[in-house]
């Protein structure tokens, strides 16, 4: 008993450190990257040709993370092998907030530099900040000049300053950051709680004796989270015009727009309001819409495991998410993307597994006609193309309840009996 709950007590831990740590480093995390240009107005510029000189730019912070910024900077085309550091500070303050720096022989003459920080930094938006650029290694031979306005109206950015000097206008710049997303945070407390809840029903089977390997609902939740990790490394990669559809549609239906009214589209509605769902959750670009999706479909493979573990067998229902996850999405790169296939393929394999063993059985009970109907509006609402496989599942299910009732007394009252939940799915 002691050595149990120190176990627990231990995982418990181990566990509240992962979401720590998860939680600091998706705090910071940019849904999508946005770029504002500060002033683009460059009619003069600094020329900067000394070791030891300093420009520093104000500027008044127009989002919560920042990812980096863009100079447009003049090299007088040539190589200029020249060593520069960049900080960023808040305004009349000395703590130095990001500093980084870069050699200017990999600048393009006349364009735009972008200065990429190697961690997005939080700021507060609307709060004045100062870009501090320092000549570590130049001589004349290796300067460059800063574009920048002639312009005090470009001073609503802030004040430049060049050597400690006012100067007229303002460099030419670019802020690169976004808003803060707390989906990311909520994400990783969810993972974190059904963590939590495997550890406890584990402490409890092991305090009551159990062995929690043959838990049917521990057996479940890890192929549930199988399927998930199978597909997690899909969230991140590429998109299909297709899937981006799904997403729109289902973000318009979530602000209160009408499909087929407000978004015009010929496909069946049940994908749009799956995505209209995620994007009630918070769901906002094309990675968090399809971990929303992974989560539904690790719980309905997990589900389709409970269900149907004792009639399959264990490895034949462990083998059935594993082989959609990996083979399907080997043969075809967009399938593990959010496809009205994706969905009418599942409900096609529960509807299977509901057939298989009807036939068996033959049982029609509430549960059965529950999934039957799900699976048949998910397939049908998913893609209506399904119908050309869901005729030969209908037509064989009518073949074997007429030859079943061609060996019995039929009564009105017996034909009520047998179908009428199936009627009311």
């Amino acid at each position: 008993m002691k050595n149990s709950r120190k176990k627990f007590i231990i995982s418990l831990l181990v566990l509240i450190v992962f979401l720590g740590l998860s939680l600091f480093f998706v705090k910071n995390k940019l849904t999508y990257l946005e770029c504002t240009t500060m002033n683009e107005n460059g009619d003069a510029s600094i020329a900067v040709d000394c070791s030891g000189e300093k420009l520093v730019q104000e500027f008044v912070m127009p989002y919560d993370i920042m990812q980096g910024f863009s100079l447009k900077i003049g090299t007088y085309a040539r190589d200029n092998n020249s060593e520069w550091s960049v900080e960023i500070k808040r305004a009349d303050q000395d703590e130095i907030l990001y500093a980084d720096s870069f050699n200017a022989s990999v600048i393009n003459d006349n364009e735009y530099y972008y200065i990429k920080f190697d961690k997005n930094i939080r700021l507060n938006q609307g709060d004045r900040y100062e870009i501090i650029i320092l000549a570590d290694s130049v001589n004349a031979q290796t300067g460059l000049a800063f574009w920048c306005s002639d312009s005090k109206a470009a001073h609503h950015n802030g004040m430049l300053y060049f050597n400690d000097v006012p100067q007229k206008g303002s460099l030419c710049f670019k802020i690169y950051g976004g808003a803060v997303d707390y989906w990311w945070m909520g994400f990783c407390i969810l993972i974190a709680l059904i963590l939590c809840l495997v550890l406890i029903r584990i402490y409890l089977l092991r305090n009551s004796g159990t062995d929690p390997k043959q838990d049917i609902v521990l057996q479940s939740i890890a192929v549930g989270f199988l399927t998930f990790l199978l597909l997690f490394s899909f969230a991140f990669v590429g998109t299909f015009t297709d899937e981006l559809d799904n997403m729109r549609g289902g973000m318009i239906v979530a602000r209160g727009g009408v499909l087929y009214r407000d978004y015009i589209t010929q496909h069946t509605p049940v994908v749009y309001y799956l995505c209209a769902a995620f994007s009630l959750l918070g769901a906002g670009s094309a990675a968090q819409f399809r971990l929303c999706y992974y989560v539904l479909e690790a719980v309905i493979w997990a589900s389709l495991y409970y269900r149907h573990e004792r009639f399959f067998g264990k490895r034949k229902m462990l083998m059935l998410p594993i082989l959609e996850c990996v083979f399907i999405s080997s043969i075809i790169p967009e399938g593990a993307y959010i496809f009205s296939d994706g969905l009418q393929g599942i409900c096609m394999v529960a509807l299977s597994l509901e057939f298989i063993q009807y036939y068996k059985d033959k049982k029609l009970n509430w549960d059965r006609s529950l999934i039957v109907s799900a699976c048949i509006w998910g397939s049908f609402g998913s893609a209506f193309v399904s119908a050309y496989a869901l005729i030969w599942v209908v037509l064989t299910v009518v073949v074997i309840e007429i030859r079943d009732w061609s060996n019995r007394k039929f009564s009105v009252k017996m034909l009520f009996g047998r179908y009428w939940r199936l009627l009311v799915a």
